[in-house]
């Protein structure tokens, strides 16, 4: 517990405060007096310095800590493998949406191009519902139509992935 305080100001400051005998660069005076000064000379400033016989450490050897950014072992070391490690799933994450993207954009572009040359006549009904919906929403509506047709006609769709199987090789 921080029982009193010491306003700490420069010795040429201090001779119009005291007239005590010169004992270092810095001397200690009386709060109350050296407020009072500090508030004329410097009105926004306020120093203070807790009495030193009650810190833990002595006032010299104050502020002399050293960091080291690359010491895991603490707090700061584990915020900093969370986080990698975090990033490092979000980019997996990402990367993985992108490949499934890009193989199901691969099967609707094959199923496509199959319905259109084996069966025309059906693919002139699907294009007719993809008709009305926007670019962005293609893709779903196509596979929604895929997975309707695998469950009211699945001898249909293997024949269809039959047919898109040897379309490419």
């Amino acid at each position: 517990i921080i029982s009193a305080f010491h306003v700490v100001v420069p010795l040429s400051s201090t001779r119009v405060l005291s007239s005590r005998r010169r004992q270092s660069s810095l001397e200690a005076v009386p709060p109350l007096m050296a407020t009072n000064f500090l508030n004329k000379a410097w009105p926004t400033a306020s120093i203070l310095i807790a009495d030193e016989s009650n810190t833990d450490i002595p006032m010299d050897q104050a502020f002399q800590d050293s960091v080291n950014l690359f010491d895991l072992s603490g707090p700061l070391g584990t915020i900093l493998i969370a986080t990698g490690a975090a990033i490092a799933l979000l980019i997996l994450l990402k990367s993985l949406t992108s490949q499934m993207d890009a193989a199901i954009e691969k099967v609707l572009v094959d199923f496509e191009s199959t319905m259109r040359e084996n069966h025309p006549e059906r693919w002139d009904v699907i294009s007719a519902q993809l008709d009305n919906v926007s670019t962005d929403e293609r893709p779903s509506k196509l596979v929604s139509t895929m997975e309707q047709m695998q469950e009211e006609e699945p001898e249909f769709m293997n024949q269809v992935k039959e047919k898109m199987t040897d379309w490419k090789s």
